[in-house]
This record gives structure tokens, sequence and C-alpha cells, in this order.
């Protein structure tokens, strides 16, 4: 199954009232989309009997999906702490190196002045 990474943010629930005809409310509470939402984001996800109607999800196949997508998330997350480690570490070079040449222009102004006074 193809993954779809912008289409999965599409299966979570939406804030919605409880009395929406397009969630349930379970008994703890947690709001879950029926399967026909999910049908129209993810239709190779949704059962359905001999006459065509819905009849459950594949939640077997959501959660490898979920899985693969937090490990993408979790590779380009460490891709980019170390780009960001890469740059701290130039930044501190840079200041080093401009501090040393603040220090040495400093000593050049200090010599031209001498000289100006000769």
């Amino acid at each position: 199954m193809a993954s779809r990474p912008h289409q999965l943010e599409h299966l979570l629930p939406k804030p919605t009232s409880i009395a929406s005809p397009r969630t349930r409310v379970s008994l703890d509470g947690a709001r879950t989309m029926c399967p026909s939402m999910r049908s129209s984001v993810y239709p190779e996800l949704v059962i359905r009997d001999q006459e065509g109607r819905i009849d459950g999800v594949r939640y077997d196949e959501l959660a490898p999906m979920l899985l693969n997508e937090v490990q993408k998330q979790q590779r380009k997350m460490a891709a980019q702490d170390e780009h960001s480690a890469a740059q701290d570490s130039e930044i501190r070079q840079l200041k080093q190196q401009l501090t040393y040449m603040h220090a040495a222009l400093v000593k050049l102004q200090t010599k031209d002045d001498l000289v100006a006074q000769r």
C-alpha cells in the first residue's frame, strides 16, 4: 500500500460536536471517525460487504502506515538536528575568526596611530 503522508492527517478525527452523524463516541469518550470518512481518504482500508456497503476498517493495515510515517519524521528530525549542529559549529568558528580579526584590526590601528604621531 503506497504511503500518502498528506492524507494520513485526514484520518485523525477533528474536533466536532458529539451530535455529528459522521463521528462516533466510544465508552471512554474518545471520538473516532466512521468508516465512510476513512473510505474517502484511503479506500483500500475499508472493508465492504458483498453489496458494496461499508462493513469495517482494516486497522491492521493502518498501524504499519502510521509507523512508517513516524519513522520518516524521526529520520527527518535527526537530519535537521545534524544540520543544526553543523551550523552551530560553523557559527562558533566564524565568531572566533571575527574576534581574531577584530583584535588584529585594533592592533593595526594602534600601530597606525604610532606611525602618524612620528
